[in-house]
């Protein structure tokens, strides 16, 4: 199953730090990254819709473009 959700406010410098990205290679934004369960707190605070974490569950972040 595969859901999206916006993260309004957020962007690739503050994703950086809070999931401890290396950029050296190729821009955060470039690609999807994994999240672990223990930072699912913090991006929910950037979710503005209903959103319940389900440990049983992979979760990734990535940017796109509209």
């Amino acid at each position: 199953m595969v859901q999206e959700y916006i993260l309004r406010g957020m962007d690739g410098p503050m994703l950086k730090r809070m999931l401890n990205l290396d950029d050296s290679e190729y821009p955060v934004e470039a690609a999807q990254h994994d999240v672990p369960v223990s930072k699912l707190g913090e991006l929910a605070h950037y979710i503005t819709e209903p959103f319940t974490v389900d440990d049983s569950f992979d979760y990734e972040v990535g940017f796109t473009i509209d």
